[in-house]
């Protein structure tokens, strides 16, 4: 170890080497002084994302993905992105093209450790779990529409040979309403000194601190509702359908079963992550809570495919639609629009991966459609 350790939630000190992160400073400015740092908005196991000034394009704040040297080349995310460009330019049948976060600009920067793809996105700073845990519950109406946007995102991806692979609430994103200051959603910085072990020479390889995301749950308005706009705001784990060439890197509890059991794979494990975010959407609570403390891989692995079972086994059409009517809100789901949630999630989360319907087939459900 070379530094002191940082007790706090941002990313590893020790990832910052030689095709590590790139050492990003508030203030900082890229692609010839285009971007402008001004706030941390996450980070992950291969990036840092930042809001920035746009100094030349029509949107004055964007969001910049800086990607570590490791993982910039031959980078699977951004060939994803051109090839939604021209699916969006060749008047593609799939009709959700704007509920897939469009990237608006990408360049290369070179740094001490190394060449760093950066990418540039609309500016967004809440997603769809901030919405749910920081509002009012949902009602159907407000869910179908949560609902049928991200199935028109699924629609588009799936049309380009594109699977998502991680279908979490922190993936969908809030386009629209655009908070009136986006200052509103973000935490002042706390900027934490990076101190170098005693006898060390240091390098520019580090940044002088690290900054934990500012991002803060921003609650969108009960009046704003039926103008909500989303939609799936991250690719980099996504994977070309042809290939599936890795397990998935989605949530341990919105696992399909083919994906638990290790074995072949398709896009319609995504359908199957849509069943358990629509669920977590519509009650605030995970489908298939899955305990992981003291427990190895194949018993929880077992246990998960065990309460699969229980909740879709064979009376799953009458005691699902009981079991979500009771942890939906009081009063804002009639009966009749618990019995058609439920059998829209149902065909979602078939066991079977053939017996799921697909993006298409979901989209003309009464739920779905906004028959109340």
């Amino acid at each position: 170890m070379h530094f002191h350790s940082i007790p706090a939630t941002v990313e590893l000190i020790d990832h910052y080497r030689q095709g590590g992160y790139h050492p990003v400073h508030l203030g900082d400015e890229f692609h010839h002084g285009r971007y402008k740092v001004l706030a941390k908005l996450g980070h992950n196991a291969s990036s840092t994302t930042w809001l920035a000034r746009d100094n030349e394009g029509p949107q004055p704040e964007v969001s910049l993905k800086v990607l570590q040297a490791s993982a910039s080349k031959n980078n699977r995310e951004l060939a994803m992105h051109q090839r939604l460009a021209t699916t969006r330019t060749a008047d593609h049948p799939g009709k959700g093209n704007n509920h897939v976060v469009e990237l608006l600009d990408h360049f290369y920067h070179e740094g001490p450790n190394g060449r760093h793809l950066c990418l540039v996105f609309p500016a967004m700073v809440s997603d769809v779990r901030a919405m749910v845990t920081s509002g009012a519950p949902l009602n159907a109406r407000d869910l179908g529409n949560l609902a049928r946007q991200v199935l028109r995102g699924v629609q588009t991806l799936h049309a380009a040979g594109i699977g998502f692979c991680d279908l979490r609430p922190e993936n969908i994103m809030v386009a629209y309403p655009v908070p009136t200051c986006r200052w509103d959603c973000l935490q002042p910085a706390l900027c934490m000194p990076v101190e170098w072990r005693g006898g060390l020479e240091k390098d520019e390889s580090v940044p002088r601190y690290l900054v934990q995301s500012q991002r803060y749950p921003c609650m969108v308005e009960r009046e704003d509702f039926d103008r909500v706009v989303v939609v799936i705001g991250d690719l980099e784990g996504a994977q070309w359908i042809k290939s599936c060439d890795r397990m998935p890197g989605v949530a341990l509890s919105m696992r399909a079963p083919e994906v638990i059991g290790k074995g072949r794979w398709d896009e319609r494990a995504d359908i199957w992550g849509l069943g358990c975010l629509i669920y977590e959407l519509a009650t605030n609570e995970i489908l298939f809570p899955v305990k992981t403390r003291g427990v190895s891989e194949e018993k929880v692995d077992e246990n998960h495919l065990g309460l699969i079972e229980w909740r879709l086994g064979e009376h799953a059409p009458q005691g699902f639609a009981v079991y979500l009517g009771e942890r939906l809100p009081r009063g804002s789901f009639t009966v009749k629009d618990v019995e058609r949630l439920a059998e829209v999630l149902l065909h979602m989360l078939q066991i079977a991966p053939t017996n799921r319907w697909s993006v298409n087939e979901l989209l003309e459900t009464p739920f779905i459609k906004g028959r109340y």
